[in-house]
């Protein structure tokens, strides 16, 4: 759009005056010296559809000139003989002007030069959006849809109905927030939109709700943090352990019909394992060193988990009733956070091994260790965990994170690394069971620890369950 100017002819017949006439001459101008000057003559004329409504701005030899009108024709008197360049400015930016811009013109002294403008406007963007939401337990408040591209967009989107908005345009990846955990974008699945001048865009949001699941979760930090489960509408949130120590690392028995957790209720962290709903809670380790971080293994007859009886952090394995403990890892630097592949062959962990923290994968019986990331940042890479469908793994990273840890997915062989998520201190990410969200804890510097859950294909949706939460796994 045209920029306005305070008096906007007076800089200009200033400056054509003065050179006109000269500086410090009192004698006032002669016929000979307003023969010298001569007049520029400008027309526009606007074509098309939603033309500039307030015209533009004419810049002429650099100065800023009076305006004009979107079909219109002024005169600029007074100017100097000679070459000047004449600029149109405040074009709407559906408008575009045919011909170059600025254009040179010879003025004659006593002449007049003419230049004819012309502007050819098109519609202003449109982008329909239009919501179709269908399943169980379907959210009713709605969506955010998010436009990050050439400014930011952020409009309400009901669960059934449509909005039209009209961005700048330009790419726009689209993200959704604000969609409860249960529900997922089914198709169209685009990352990003282009917007384009006089071509409408028209998006249909198929979302599709399912009966939410439960998630077992730890709320409260140090000697308050205890295990929860709630369902992933938020609701249904029962409380599983009381104690005055920590209670953590919670994680489901295949069936779902127990967890198994660390508990530093015996002066350091031993696994104990309790029915879904708290009940019959039983010590499964016994040593006088730290026991944590289980891992059930899909046939529910084994139990990973890390183990320092040793004097250093390493990976064990036992039988889920607590018997024939069995190292598999035996390197100088710690390993930890062992997660098993959904067919029970592999498992991904964390080592320090190689001088830095980074994801490694390792057959089920300890043998074949490899390396799949590499992370030279301080904090490394942690917390793998693996896809329902085995093909990839989640992981927190401090790798092109701006602001600390972030959530990261890269395929099993260790290729395709992405950054899913930029958080603060992102920690403990696990797979829903049918793959589309990842949850995670974030302890964000503003917002405090909370879950989110994120999509991990398509249109990105962002979800938060809560403050005060951390340490998710889904039931499967």
């Amino acid at each position: 759009m045209r920029v306005p100017h305070p008096d906007l002819a007076a800089p200009l017949l200033g400056l054509a005056a003065m050179l006109a006439l000269g500086c410090g001459d009192s004698s006032g101008p002669t016929p000979e010296k307003v023969a010298e000057t001569g007049t520029i003559r400008v027309s526009t004329s606007t074509l098309g559809l939603s033309p500039d409504p307030d015209g533009y701005s004419i810049v002429v030899t650099g100065v800023p000139g009076p305006a004009v009108g979107a079909t219109g024709t002024i005169e600029i008197a007074g100017l100097p003989a000679g070459e000047h360049t004449v600029e149109l400015g405040g074009v709407a930016a559906n408008c575009r002007i045919e011909g170059s811009n600025p254009r040179k013109v010879n003025l004659a002294p006593g002449g007049t030069a003419e230049i004819v403008f012309t502007v050819r406007c098109s519609n202003m963007t449109s982008v329909k959006v239009t919501t179709i939401t269908t399943g169980i337990d379907r959210d009713t408040n709605g969506y955010f849809l998010n436009l990050h591209g050439t400014g930011f967009l952020s409009v309400r989107l009901p669960s059934n109905g449509t909005v039209s908005l009209s961005p700048n345009p330009g790419n726009y990846p689209l993200s959704l927030s604000d969609m409860a955990a249960n529900c997922d974008v089914i198709s169209p699945s685009p990352r990003q939109i282009a917007v384009v001048i006089g071509s409408p865009l028209e998006i249909t949001l198929d979302i599709r709700c399912e009966e939410p699941k439960q998630l077992a979760f730890v709320r409260g930090e140090g000697a308050a943090a205890e295990i929860y489960v709630m369902r992933s509408n938020r609701t249904d949130e029962t409380r599983n352990t009381f104690n005055s120590v920590p209670d953590i690392d919670p994680a489901w028995s295949p069936d779902g019909r127990k967890i198994v957790f660390a508990s530093l209720r015996d002066e350091n962290y031993e696994i104990y394992v309790m029915d879904s709903n708290g009940g019959n809670q039983t010590r499964l380790t016994t040593l006088a060193a730290p026991d944590y971080r289980p891992a059930w293994s899909p046939d529910g007859r084994r139990i990973a988990f890390v183990s320092e009886r040793d004097g250093n952090a390493e990976i064990y394995v036992m039988d889920a009733d607590g018997t024939n403990p069995r190292r598999l890892t035996s390197e100088s630097g710690a390993d930890s956070d062992p997660a098993w592949s959904p067919d029970g062959s592999r498992i991904a962990f964390r080592s320090e091994r190689g001088g830095s923290n980074g994801i490694w994968v390792m057959n089920a019986d300890g043998s074949g260790a490899a390396r799949i990331t590499t992370n030279p940042v301080a904090g490394g890479d942690a917390d793998p965990a693996w896809s329902p469908d085995g093909a990839r793994i989640a992981f927190v990273s401090s790798l092109n994170v701006r602001f600390g840890r972030g959530l990261a997915i890269v395929n099993a062989d260790g290729s395709a690394r992405i950054l899913l998520f930029e958080g603060s201190a992102v920690s403990k990410p696990a797979w829903s069971p049918n793959g589309r969200k990842i949850a995670a804890a974030d302890d964000d510097f503003y917002y405090g620890r909370e879950i989110f859950v994120v999509s991990t294909d398509g249109i990105r949706t962002y979800t938060y369950l809560g403050a005060g939460g951390s340490h998710p796994a889904w039931r499967p």
